[in-house]
Formats: C-alpha cells, structure tokens, sequence
C-alpha cells in the first residue's frame, strides 16, 4: 500500500502547485484590470489582438522549453484572454 502514501504524496503537491498557479492568475488579473483602467481613461481599445499573438508566441516558446502541450496552453490563453477582455471593457 505505499504506493497510495506516493500518490496521496503527488496528489498535495498538485494543490500546492495549483494554489500558486491560482495565485499567479490572481495577480494577472489584477494587472489586466489595471491596464483596462489605464485604457479607459486614455480612449484606447480594450482588445489588442497584436499582444494576444504575441503572447501566444510566447507561450509556445516556453511550452518547448518544458515539453509540455503548446495545443492546451494556448486553449486556456484563449479562456484567459475572454476573460481579461471583460474586465478590461469598458462599462
């Protein structure tokens, strides 16, 4: 049975790392809310297709170097980037 000690052992580490990972979209978000601000109060449209493909990029770039899926970073960018766009809307 020590075999489900190691995958009870896993399975917290994978709440440590997702806490952090919900963390840093925390803090994201309070960055995008800041830019939607900043935009508003400038007369600037708040979608910017340019710096979503740039980023898409970028996360591609970094999903290589860790050999990870670029298809599922790029499909939760997609979800992240609704998102940020409402938040960032002017009301």
């Amino acid at each position: 049975m020590k075999y489900l000690e190691k995958i009870k052992e896993l399975r917290l580490k994978i709440q440590e790392t997702d806490k952090v990972i919900i963390k840093n979209l925390a803090n994201r978000l309070n960055l995008v809310k800041e830019i939607g601000e900043l935009k508003t109060e400038h007369n600037l449209d708040y979608v910017d297709v340019t710096r979503e493909k740039f980023l898409i990029d970028f996360y591609k770039d970094i999903c290589k170097q860790h050999q990870i899926s670029a298809e599922l970073i790029i499909e939760l960018s997609k979800v992240i980037f609704k998102h940020c766009r409402k938040i960032q809307k002017p009301t």
